[in-house]
């Protein structure tokens, strides 16, 4: 039945047909072949057209099966070119074997010439032969390689993707704005990175390294790309000033590196309101504090993956550590702490806590290893532990939690983690005043003397209790703790479990007086039996905090008896109880000193061993007047202290 299109711009499927055997695409006599082809290629069928069989009226017709919108020429010489690259595909006969067999002779020459690597290669036919484009010969060449001798490796050497890339990166950037701007003597290090991350299409992490080493190439490395400019180099120098050292140590990671991280530090001020120099002042003026002191300022959570990974203001809390410890900090924890933080923000909800517990694992490693020489009366080097729980349950720093309390709880609404931070622990803030007092900066200089691992920690009074923590997290005791017979420990409350050394000392700090009468169920505290028992029981906890809470008492009914403040401490009872670990005495160096409570000096900041006195009613008059005695005796020379200890040991009928 004739059929007349009253749609214009619309063909039958017969008349496609002619049209592809007019543009030289063979499909040969059936129509089928066309419509099949029209599916490939994308020629488009109306939604409707409008038809007129002879002898009846004009009909729509929706969605047609055997018409076609027409294709334009220059949609029919694209057709074509494809349809060629795909005849080509096909390697079995034809043309396309005969283009496979041209194709494979080259990729035996490049392999051959021993220039290329595999990888190499592969972007060179592609280059030479557009019907591989997408696809490649990646699996022809691999195979042609084992009967091939001297092709490059594409992992190592200069040969290797990774330094391809970075010196494609240089090539480019070499003709860019940036390098016009860095001879210029451009200080802005963010505009640069901004500009570089647009340029090489790179995140800006990459980008910074990617400036510091074009600066590297111009001074002299040409590992990736030979340059000479002597006014670039010059007017860099204010760009780079001050990270060839970091701290009197070399600096890790080149130019590169040192830019990184002079952006990061900057990102991380940005996090909690301070200018960009606010981490590289305070540390500059720390350092000089402790001038070639072999010590360096370390951010105990890496300030690059604070920066990167939105977690800032975490990074504000610091420790004093030796050199050599940070630099390993740097290549292994830090590292660490960027891959797992990335893993972390990117996991499922039920992925976390697995990957929580392999960081934590590490970071107690390398704290252990940190720790593995540390001598009483030292601080830790302190890492800090991924937690889940809210920020103001597991950031020990008050100072932190009562200013910046809100963007931590922002980090753990977004992330859903915080980190855990030691109550032993000083925000970068803290240390500066705390070493330009003389009492903080006198310990600190002691510390380095004796070469601890880190020079500044909790507050310089609370050292001498604080040894007995060792390195485990400061944590909050438990409600209620007693003492256990059976097993010769002191358990938690209601259960079997063996109460940490750092929990007891927080509940003898919050119970001062259950501290000295109801831990072992003692009902006449002042019984020989009763005295006794109790201090076996202190003695068990090995730490000069049991000493002062007992010698607290002895001193106080001393007092109750009409003895004066000095007569009641110079006790042979009160020595004795100050000196149940040896801790006290060796740290203070003379027995009077240990019956002045171990724990005078600590009183005055209200330490456990500080409340339990206070508690006995000793008052300020006492902590005054030991304060003072302290003092006294610490400005003492060695020969003088010796004399002072023979002299009271005598009158205390303590032999020597």
């Amino acid at each position: 039945m004739a059929v007349e299109l009253l749609t214009p711009g619309v063909i039958k499927t017969r008349e496609l047909l002619e049209l592809f055997e007019k543009y030289g695409i063979k499909v040969g006599d059936k129509v089928g072949n066309a419509s099949r082809l029209a599916g490939v290629y994308g020629v488009k069928r109306p939604k409707e057209v409008k038809v007129q069989y002879r002898g009846q009226s004009p009909t729509t017709v929706k969605n047609p099966t055997q018409f076609y919108t027409k294709p334009t020429d220059s949609q029919l010489k694209q057709i074509k070119k494809q349809y060629d690259i795909n005849q080509l595909k096909k390697t079995s006969s034809g043309p396309g074997k005969i283009a496979f067999d041209k194709r494979n002779k080259r990729a035996k020459e490049l392999l051959k010439t021993g220039k290329y690597t595999i990888g190499q290669a592969n972007e060179k036919l592609k280059l030479e032969f557009p019907e591989i484009k997408k696809t490649g010969m990646q699996t022809t060449l691999s195979k042609l390689a084992k009967n091939i001798k001297g092709i490059p490796s594409g992992t190592t050497g200069d040969t290797s993707l990774s330094i391809i890339k970075v010196k494609k990166d240089l090539e480019k950037l070499n003709k860019s704005e940036v390098k016009d701007l860095l001879k210029a003597g451009n200080k802005n290090l963010q505009s640069l990175i901004n500009k570089t991350s647009k340029i090489l299409g790179r995140d800006k992490s990459l980008a910074t390294r990617r400036i510091g080493q074009l600066i590297e190439a111009y001074r002299g490395d040409d590992r990736y790309i030979k340059v000479k400019d002597d006014l670039l180099v010059r007017r860099v120098q204010p760009l780079i000033k001050g990270l060839g050292k970091i701290e009197g140590t070399k600096l890790f990671g080149g130019i590169g590196g040192g830019l990184q991280r002079m952006a990061a530090e900057g990102e991380a001020a940005k996090s909690i309101g301070e200018t960009r120099s606010f981490f590289s002042s305070l540390r500059k003026r720390i350092q000089e504090a402790l001038p070639k002191s072999g010590y360096e300022t370390d951010e105990i959570k890496n300030i690059r993956s604070s920066a990167r990974f939105g977690t800032g203001p975490y990074s504000m809390f610091v420790q004093g550590i030796k050199s050599d410890i940070n630099q390993d900090k740097m290549k292994s924890l830090d590292k660490q702490t960027s891959i797992y933080e990335k893993r972390l923000q990117a996991a499922k909800p039920e992925d976390k806590p697995k990957i929580a517990e392999e960081y934590n694992t590490k970071a107690r490693k390398f704290a252990a290893e940190a720790n593995k020489n540390l001598k009483p009366g030292q601080p830790p080097v302190r890492v800090l532990e991924i937690s889940f729980d809210e920020p103001n349950k597991v950031i020990k720093n008050k100072y932190a939690l009562d200013n910046y309390g809100d963007l931590f709880d922002d980090i753990y609404k977004k992330h859903g983690y915080s980190f855990k931070v030691p109550a032993d622990v000083k925000t970068i803030q803290e240390v500066k005043p705390f070493l330009e007092g003389g009492r903080g900066l006198k310990k600190a200089a002691q510390l380095i003397r004796a070469g601890a691992p880190r020079i500044f920690a909790i507050p310089a009074a609370a050292y001498l209790g604080y040894q007995a923590l060792g390195s485990s997290e400061l944590e909050a005791a438990e409600p209620d703790i007693k003492y256990n017979p059976e097993i010769g420990a002191i358990v938690k409350s209601g259960t079997d479990e063996v109460e940490s050394q750092g929990g007891i000392l927080n509940w003898m700090k919050d119970n001062p007086m259950k501290s000295l009468a109801g831990t072992a169920g003692i009902t006449t505290i002042g019984t020989k039996a009763g005295r006794g028992l109790l201090m076996n029981l202190l003695g068990t906890l090995g730490t000069p905090v049991a000493g002062g809470a007992l010698a607290g008492y002895t001193i106080k009914k001393n007092m109750d008896e009409g003895k004066n403040i000095a007569d009641a401490t110079i006790d042979k009872v009160v020595g004795a109880d100050l000196m149940l670990t040896g801790g006290v005495n060796k740290a203070l160096g003379s027995t009077r000193l240990a019956s002045l409570l171990g724990g005078a000096k600590l009183a005055r900041s209200m330490t456990p061993i500080g409340a339990g006195i206070t508690a006995l009613g000793l008052g300020k008059d006492y902590v005054n007047f030991a304060s003072d005695e302290i003092e006294r005796i610490n400005n003492m020379t060695p020969e003088e202290r010796e004399e002072y200890n023979i002299a009271e040991q005598e009158q205390m009928g303590i032999s020597a």
